[in-house]
């Protein structure tokens, strides 16, 4: 909140100087007249008032240096005035004391003025501090009206001062608070004071939470109480989200163990049974798959966790084509497939005879529609309806999937993108998940320039979900189908250095490329790397970044000094795929920065590259 500028100033009293010595020369001057009428009617002694009165009048509208101003004055025509009646010659004792008490006097009261003057212009200015203050400052007595009613009480409450001050005891306390009122009321009266958390009541019914500290005041029987209230309803709107986020990000660890748990448990059966199989291949084989399908399943929750932190931080890029909608839908179709045939769903499709096309990354709008179908699958009792629709509605391409399952709760639908929210649809269908899928679809169709909509009848009465994105007006073109890539044996034999210090790592892939008729040696540390990379002079380095003694990137930096180093294809390996991880992996001077578990196609890719490059 903006600083509030004052709305008043303190009064400018004492005067300044020159009005002021100007101001206590004329109240002199007019009470010197009516001390010569008084000395003519009525007597000396009454003559000297009128320039008391002065004195005080300069003092007060003068200051200090004014009130002392009209003494001296004062004083001379006193003194005047005692010669005029006594004539020539030294002043009698009566004269010299009248001389010595008007001026201590004029003193007395020009120094009683300053300090009344500051007095009341310290508490002007406390006042106007308080008057302006943020937070609402009031006063009440415990058994009758309100006393004062500040600005910030009128902005937060609603009430002016005229309602205010007609209200009896505490106005702000709805009937449903007044218990805790009188709990409030007998801690006053026990302690003098007050500090808490209170819910009160603005004028127009609205509830606010404020953070109140009161003191109560004791004037004789009179008991008053000071209250200064401090809107915290904003704050504690905050810690309630913040509170929920926690409870989500608990729940999500929990559930992100469990995920991971799931995938790794047959997958160390199958490696306990590929030990005791004693080379049969069938059964080898089947392992294989086995571990192929749950490794696959653990790379997806890993890419799907790293893409919504991207699209979190801005750092997500799309590849942007111009493309078919069916292409996308056909892939999507392809990854959901077996999870709704699992389920012995019924899966109708609704596609337009005509082509849609759209601008945009093939690989994420189909991420879209297979979270959105397996969500379908995951969430619908086995033998359900599943129905794809996808058609155009003005210059949009309208794709929606609706379901048969569990459906969504009313109250759960507002947070149902939010990053883990779970809308707590029936934990009996055991596919879990993350809590990301949803959050995942929403950032992928906000990149694209769409919008996805949740709907449900409620729990029990299935859900939709309705994707809406920019179509194009194109011709229809061909795009071609990708093909997996599939490892091959070597044309041309390259020399081939794997650095992890993860050996089970290193020697797989060593055996792998040793397979493929490439000549490999392994290192488990930098140094080690360092040294195998000068005697062996390779094409490939593949250099886990994180190794003892030296790290991959220090050792990378090491080979690239040496004349020879600047020859091999140096690759970093990590975990970590942020784009600061990937520059510091240029900057120490590997060409490529690849993301564990190692991408087949890509290393395809590379091998096939640098065989094309010695041949």
């Amino acid at each position: 909140m903006l600083p509030r500028r004052m709305t008043a100033a303190v009064p400018s009293l004492p005067l300044p100087p020159l009005q002021g010595y100007l101001f206590a020369l004329i109240v002199v001057l007019v009470a010197w007249l009516l001390s010569f009428v008084s000395n003519v009617f009525i007597g000396p002694p009454i003559s000297v008032l009128p320039l008391v009165m002065a004195i005080v009048l300069a003092a007060g509208a003068g200051g200090l240096n004014s009130g002392l101003l009209s003494t001296v004055v004062g004083l001379a025509i006193v003194y005047l005035n005692i010669r005029s009646h006594d004539g020539a010659g030294l002043l009698n004792s009566r004269g010299v004391l009248t001389l010595v008490f008007f001026s201590l006097l004029g003193v007395m009261i020009s120094v009683l003025c300053e300090m009344l003057y500051r007095y009341r212009r310290e508490a002007l200015r406390q006042a106007r501090f308080c008057e302006e203050a943020h937070d609402a400052i009031f006063a009440w007595q415990l058994e009758g009206p309100v006393l004062y009613w500040n600005r910030g009480a009128d902005e937060l409450y609603g009430f002016d001062r005229a309602a205010a001050f007609s209200a009896t005891t505490h106005p702000l306390l709805g009937g449903e608070n007044r218990a805790v009122f009188e709990d409030v009321k007998a801690t006053l009266l026990r302690t003098g004071q007050w500090s808490g958390e209170l819910r009160h009541r603005t004028s127009d019914g609205r509830e606010v939470r404020v953070e109140s500290r009161m003191r109560l005041i004791r004037d004789g029987a009179e008991l008053t109480v000071v209250e200064a209230d401090r809107d915290i309803t904003e704050r504690m709107h905050t810690l309630t989200a913040l509170r929920e986020a926690d409870r989500r990000k608990d729940e999500f660890l929990a559930t992100l163990a469990h995920e991971i748990r799931n995938p790794l448990a047959p997958i160390r059966s199958e490696l306990e049974i590929m030990r005791v199989a004693r080379g049969n291949p069938e059964i080898i084989e089947h392992s294989r798959a086995v571990m192929e399908r749950q490794l696959a399943h653990l790379v997806h929750l890993v890419d799907d966790l790293m893409d919504v932190s991207r699209i979190t931080r801005g750092k997500l890029e799309l590849r942007r084509e111009k493309l078919a909608l069916d292409a996308a839908l056909q892939a999507a179709l392809e990854t959901s497939r077996p999870l709704i045939e699992a389920a012995h769903h019924n899966l109708v499709l609704n596609l337009p005879q005509e082509p849609l096309y759209l601008l945009g990354d093939l690989i994420r709008l189909a991420q879209i529609f297979s979270n959105l179908l397996n969500n379908a699958a995951k969430y619908t009792p086995a033998g359900g309806r599943i129905t794809l629709t996808a058609t155009r509605i003005n210059a949009e391409a309208v794709i929606e999937v609706r379901d048969s399952g569990v459906g969504i709760a009313a109250e759960a639908l507002p947070d149902i993108f939010e990053m883990f929210a779970q809308a707590n649809r029936a934990r009996g269908l055991a596919h879990g998940g993350l809590g990301i899928g949803l959050a995942l679809v929403h950032g992928l169709t906000e990149m694209h320039g769409g919008t996805v909509h949740a709907e449900s009848g409620g729990v029990g009465l299935g859900s939709a979900f309705t994707v809406r994105l920019p179509a194009l007006q194109v011709e229809q073109h061909q795009i071609a189908d990708a093909q997996p890539a599939v490892l091959r044996p070597a044309v041309v034999r390259l020399r081939v250095l794997v650095a992890d210090d993860n050996r089970d790592a290193a020697e797989s892939l060593a055996m792998l490329l040793t397979m493929l008729g490439h000549e490999v040696r392994a290192a488990h540390d930098g140094v080690q790397a360092v040294d195998q990379a000068e005697q062996f002079r390779p094409d490939l380095i593949l250099m886990d970044v994180g190794m003892p003694k030296l790290d991959g990137l220090q050792a990378a930096t090491q080979i690239r000094s040496f004349a020879w180093g600047a020859t091999p294809v140096i690759v970093a390996l990590t975990g970590w795929g942020q784009e600061a991880d990937r520059k510091r992996s240029k900057a120490a001077g590997c060409d490529e920065h690849l993301v564990k578990p190692l991408d087949i196609e890509r290393l395809t890719a590379l091998l096939a590259q640098l065989a094309q490059r010695r041949a």
